[in-house]
């Protein structure tokens, strides 16, 4: 506990919340709601087939609402609200299936150049 307060800068000035970029419209609505050195987290909101997850790279999907199917390898895996499903970098990029309207949190590390 006492590591974590020497951590905060009780200096700083007032916090204001982030404005959300919005990176597509279709298939689904994507918005970037924060992107720091440390990680990404993007929200997903539709009823159609998107993709999710990035090669080589490890992420994590918090489903907000609705179902949907994550196809990998020829399996389907279902989830829903409130599931977390974690992607090892191995398993990279896999298309999602939303069975009506479905809204995904990805949390993912930041892309190296």
């Amino acid at each position: 506990m006492n590591q974590a307060m020497t951590c905060i800068d009780f200096e700083q000035a007032a916090i204001r919340p982030a404005a959300s970029l919005v990176q597509a419209t279709t298939p689904v609505r994507r918005e970037r709601l924060v992107h720091c050195n440390h990680f990404s987290v993007t929200r997903s909101v539709g009823e159609f087939s998107f993709l999710v997850g990035v090669r080589g790279m490890p992420s994590a999907l918090v489903c907000l609402a609705g179902e949907v199917q994550l196809e990998h390898a020829d399996i389907d895996y279902s989830f829903g609200r409130g599931d977390v499903l974690l992607l090892s970098a191995e398993v990279g990029e896999c298309r999602c299936r939303a069975h009506g309207v479905a809204s995904l949190l990805e949390i993912s590390l930041p892309e190296v150049a």
